[in-house]
């Protein structure tokens, strides 16, 4: 196995993260979206197809627009979820260069010691983009979580 993801170029690569990712946010992300998704209303779906939209037609112009919020609000749940991991990146990655944002800054302490200023500055620094996001994207994200809270 180790040859293969070797050659294939998988070992000690980012794309080897991508795999444990998918896995393992698929299942909540399929849940959030088919519930969210079961909220638009069938007359839509129905009054599109009507009109002569087919499937796929039906699918881009009606319910992925209405869906927006929940797409958003998901986004930025993956989003947090993969910035901050840390078990399969330390566990797949082993060359520096490699190394995504958690595993750099665990770079920053010793076996004896800690530089606890510079770890406190690089998380601040780290962080900072997530908390850019999430202001900007903070309405979508409250939409997206209360659009299945009422009928």
């Amino acid at each position: 196995v180790y040859l293969l993801t070797k050659q294939i170029g998988l070992y000690d690569s980012l794309w080897a993260l991508l795999g444990p990712y998918v896995a393992f946010n698929l299942p909540l992300s399929i849940f959030i979206l088919t519930e969210f998704m079961r909220q638009i209303p069938r007359e839509m779906e129905e009054a599109a197809r009507i009109d002569g939209s087919g499937p796929i037609g039906t699918f881009f112009r009606i319910m992925l627009p209405l869906s927006t919020p929940g797409l958003a609000t998901l986004a930025i749940y993956n989003a947090v979820a993969l910035w901050n991991e840390f078990v399969f990146a330390f566990v797949l990655i082993t060359s520096p260069k490699n190394r995504p944002l958690p595993l750099a800054i665990w770079e920053y302490q010793g076996q004896y010691s800690m530089n606890i200023p510079a770890i406190m500055s690089v998380l601040t620094l780290s962080a900072l983009p997530l908390i850019i996001a999430y202001i900007i994207g903070q309405e979508r994200v409250v939409k997206g979580m209360m659009a299945g809270a009422l009928k």
